[in-house]
């Protein structure tokens, strides 16, 4: 898919995704993907993820791969998951409100649209 993605609930991504994705939660299974923008409360990673992604709880397990920047306030990472990139870990970012279910979706320029 290509395209940008919101849901206020939780999504489970089982394909390739190529865009920005908005959602309460989000697990990306193995062996999907996403390139891209991800925003999300929190989010657990068992494929392959390159680009920005902003989260308050992340997850990587052993299969995990991260290709970009993650920024987040707390981080659990499985051993064997590779993460190549910068990762930002904060507790700056749950205090601030960062973004939390049932808020406004339109975060950071990304608009609730699809191509």
């Amino acid at each position: 898919m290509t395209g940008d993605l919101v849901c206020s609930g939780g999504l489970h991504l089982q394909g390739h995704v190529n865009g920005k994705v908005q959602a309460a939660s989000v697990t990306i299974g193995e062996p999907a993907s996403l390139d891209g923008a991800l925003y999300a409360d929190s989010v657990k990673l068992r494929g392959q993820f390159d680009g920005d992604l902003h989260c308050r709880v992340f997850q990587a397990t052993h299969t995990a791969t991260v290709n970009g920047r993650v920024t987040c306030a707390s981080m659990d990472l499985q051993s064997g998951a590779v993460i190549a990139g910068e990762i930002v870990v904060s507790s700056a970012i749950s205090q601030s409100g960062w973004w939390c279910p049932g808020e406004d979706l339109n975060l950071h320029g990304v608009s609730p649209t699809s191509t």
